[in-house]
């Protein structure tokens, strides 16, 4: 494929060559926004510089043009991009936990501007990074909490936050209750020394009434007991 010039671009931009669509996007310096080759927007070429994806245009601090969506342009792929984008996240997130976090660092680790990003977390997810960040910190910090003996304050240090007393406020604004008032009502319903419960996360729908039969079916007798609670 032949090497495009400065002439070739600006020939290609004066005539908006559809051909060329999602090829290359057009920073405008002056505006500090990017648009595709054919958009109706008409810049001075001097102005204009020359990127090979949005990514990398706001990479460089450009806004993309709400004229010409660039995420639109033919083969940008933007939406398995934004789902794979997610879904790297949120693993990364997840191995983070525990760790000083930051939503400028989670970028940098995509390769993605912390404005993009947030951008791609509230089209997929509808909420932002650092709440999923904070969901996920409270998630393991309640499973501690719960399920272990160890002191609130290394709970807090361990899932990732700065401060006892910010974890206490965070923990009480989601569960109601700060983290030491949660550990002693579980404690007060804990089961008998002889009986293991175990607790199931499930996605909706679930065939309850069909699992649960097939449940109380294959209990091993004398062992196991199925019960509706």
């Amino acid at each position: 494929m032949k090497q495009l010039t400065d002439a070739d671009y600006k020939e290609i931009i004066k005539r908006r060559d559809p051909r060329y669509d999602g090829r290359f996007y057009c920073g405008v310096t002056t505006t500090m926004i990017y648009c595709r080759p054919v958009c109706p927007a008409r810049p001075k070429f001097k102005n204009i510089i020359i990127f090979k994806s949005p990514s990398a245009a706001e990479k460089a601090g450009y806004r993309a043009c709400l004229r010409c969506r660039p995420d639109l342009a033919p083969g940008c792929k933007s939406i398995d991009t934004g789902k794979n984008i997610v879904s790297n996240a949120l693993r990364l997130i997840e191995e983070m936990t525990g760790d000083n976090q930051s939503v400028k660092m989670l970028a940098q680790t995509l390769g993605l501007s912390t404005q993009h990003l947030r951008r791609i977390f509230d089209d997929y997810l509808g909420a932002s990074p650092i709440e999923i960040m904070l969901t996920q910190k409270l998630h393991l910090a309640k499973q501690l909490v719960q399920e272990t003996d160890k002191p609130i304050g290394e709970i807090a240090y361990a899932t990732g936050f700065n401060s006892i007393r910010r974890f206490n406020e965070v923990f009480k604004s989601s569960y109601h209750v700060p983290p030491s008032e949660f550990r002693k009502k579980k404690k007060q319903h804990a089961q008998p020394d002889d009986e293991i419960i175990l607790n199931i996360l499930i996605r909706k729908p679930y065939d309850f009434d069909n699992i649960l039969s097939f449940l109380k079916r294959h209990a091993a007798q004398g062992i196991e007991k199925v019960g509706n609670n």
